[in-house]
C-alpha cells in the first residue's frame, strides 16, 4: 500500500538512526533529528521507554539488531 505521506509528517517527534554521512545530510532537519551511527552499536537506552522504532535497514542486519535491541 503506497501512502503519500512520510512518516515524518504523521509523528510529532522523528529520530533516524542514519550510517552514511551524505544520506544523514540529505534527511529533512525539520521535525527529524538524525543521529549519524552504526543501528548494531547505537545506544537505544536514550530513547524512553515504550518508543515505537520502524526501520528500513539491509536484510542481513536485521536478526542482529533485533537482539541488539532486546538487551
Amino acid at each position: 500500500m503506497a501512502c503519500s505521506h512520510s512518516l515524518a509528517e504523521r509523528v510529532k517527534r522523528l529520530e533516524a538512526i542514519e550510517i552514511d554521512r551524505d544520506l544523514a545530510a540529505a534527511l529533512p532537519a525539520e521535525r527529524v533529528k538524525v543521529h549519524v551511527a552504526d543501528a548494531l552499536a547505537f545506544d537505544y537506552g536514550v530513547f524512553p521507554q515504550g518508543v515505537r522504532i520502524v526501520g528500513n535497514l539491509p536484510y542481513n542486519i536485521s536478526t542482529p539488531l533485533l537482539f541488539h535491541l532486546a538487551r
